[in-house]
């Protein structure tokens, strides 16, 4: 019994902290500093005009260069710690508002 209460404790801290964060998460936490206002040259999330031409890119090709760098950016966009698979989260996040869903179609 005294193992099974152990295992429970453990199991949970652990699994908390190797579950990816959303890309909602890691926006908020990270990508929102520069995104949301267009600083340094960031393609303001939501700016269909300025995400065009990285979209044509395709979605690898984005996630890559947030991951490992490009141009004014730096790695992981400041998310130092973020994982591959949380970028690519926050990458989908971001090209999720640029078609938001309407409150009317629910």
């Amino acid at each position: 019994m005294a193992l099974g209460l152990g295992l429970v404790g453990t199991t949970g801290s652990v699994n908390a902290q190797q579950l990816p964060r959303s890309g909602a998460a890691v926006y908020n936490f990270s990508c929102i500093n520069c995104h949301e206002y267009g600083v340094a040259g960031a393609p303001k999330t939501g700016d269909h005009s300025a995400w065009d031409v990285r979209l044509a890119q395709g979605n690898t090709s984005l996630v890559d260069h947030v991951y490992q760098g490009y141009k004014g950016m730096p790695q992981r966009g400041t998310c130092t710690q973020c994982s591959r698979e949380e970028v690519a989260n926050a990458v989908a996040f971001m090209l999720s508002r640029l078609h938001p869903v309407r409150a009317d179609t629910k």
